[in-house]
């Protein structure tokens, strides 16, 4: 609810002198959006962070080098 309320006012009070139903609308639509990327960014962090677990190890060829 926050997302759609801070979207809103941005793009009310923005200087562009956008009407309140035009900014409504954008955020009815921005907030879906911004909510999908947060949980796509939250499980993408999720997924690097069993990877690099799984295959930690195994150091980095520029660490092996560094180590000799």
């Amino acid at each position: 609810m926050s997302v759609y309320v801070v979207t809103v006012l941005i793009g009310r009070f923005s200087g562009d002198g956008v009407s309140w139903w035009l900014a409504l609308l954008v955020g009815l639509v921005a907030t879906p959006l911004v909510l999908w990327m947060w949980w796509l960014r939250r499980r993408i962090t999720g997924q690097a962070a069993v990877r690099g677990r799984r295959h930690g190890a195994h150091p980095w060829p520029e660490d092996r080098q560094r180590a000799r």
